[in-house]
């Protein structure tokens, strides 16, 4: 498990909140999300409920198209995971 975890229960890390707060928006499925990012669906679930906060540059842009999210919001969700935004226009 790659999130902080008291108790048996995992703290979601800042990727994990802003993750799920798009998602929430969305009201989009985990499995709907997977196929529309051309991700597994068991690792955008791990994403999605902590278990993983580690995604790579790609996963982050991928999911963010998905998603549907601004050009701000996907820059948002890439510094949440430790990347560099992506250039503006």
């Amino acid at each position: 498990m790659n999130g902080k975890t008291i108790q048996n229960q995992i703290i979601p890390s800042e990727f994990t909140e802003l993750f799920r707060r798009y998602c929430e928006r969305l009201q989009i499925s985990t499995s709907h999300l997977a196929k529309s990012a051309q991700l597994d669906v068991a690792y955008v679930h791990r994403l999605r409920h902590g278990e993983r906060t580690n995604p790579s540059r790609d996963a982050v842009i991928q999911l963010a198209f998905a998603l549907k999210l601004s050009l701000d919001e996907t820059n948002d969700l890439l510094w949440a995971a430790g990347y560099a935004p992506l250039v503006r226009p």
